[in-house]
């Protein structure tokens, strides 16, 4: 129905908008209120921000920063977008319409967009020895001492601290032997803990797939069952 917000609600912090004129009006507001956004497409992942063409109803333009990135998103292509405003953390498919140059994919207004709520998500505290851990793409690997939906507690060195609030956390977390998923991580603070050279460190999930979410949710969810 044109001019209304068809809200679809699980009643566990996640629901949908589709597709009228809120949906494009909630897009409108996140060119203003959101810096970036994530945007993957085939294997990759990058950082770029929106923008709107004044009275465009058809499409929405994603900046990602050069010709060499994602060189496959031609029209046609699908790409993913997530990002966060306020506690909430939304995410959508749309397609590719146009490639343009200077780097900028002209992309169609979503059908859907999924939010979720980051402070309804359940924290996992989990034992040293539990083997619950994340295996970095430059080869390091840090003990999760708690998880959520939403993001990871690691204890590690100072050193290494100072490494991924600057670079981010991208790699592979191991829930069990044969549960994994690729993550990529925010930083969002550290504090130093009473064992001596070792520090806590909050990190969140960025552009975590709807497949990846409800993984980690069951996980989540079946720990805490068992207890």
């Amino acid at each position: 129905m044109a001019g209304q917000m068809n809200m679809l609600d699980r009643n566990d912090g996640t629901s949908w908008m589709s597709r009228d004129n809120e949906v494009m009006a909630h897009l409108r507001v996140a060119v203003d209120e959101v810096d970036f956004v994530t945007v993957e497409a085939g294997r990759g992942s990058q950082f770029a921000y929106l923008s709107l063409v004044p009275g465009e109803e058809r499409y929405f333009l994603l900046h990602i920063g050069g010709e060499a990135v994602f060189p496959s998103a031609d029209a046609g292509a699908v790409v993913k977008v997530s990002y966060e405003r306020g506690s909430s953390v939304h995410e959508f498919l749309s397609v590719v319409m146009e490639r343009r140059s200077g780097g900028v994919l002209a992309v169609a207004f979503p059908q859907f967009i999924e939010r979720r709520e980051r402070r309804a998500s359940r924290r996992l505290q989990v034992r040293p020895d539990a083997g619950i851990r994340i295996q970095t793409d430059r080869g390091a690997e840090f003990t999760v001492y708690d998880v959520s939906t939403s993001g990871v507690g690691l204890v590690c060195s100072p050193e290494e601290a100072v490494a991924v609030a600057k670079d981010g956390i991208r790699g592979v977390l191991t829930l069990s032997e044969d549960l994994r998923i690729n993550v990529w991580l925010d930083v969002r603070h550290s504090r130093t803990l009473s064992r001596p050279g070792r520090m806590f460190v909050g990190a969140r999930f960025l552009g975590l797939s709807v497949r990846e979410f409800a993984t980690l949710r069951r996980f989540i969810d079946g720990r805490f069952a068992a207890r």
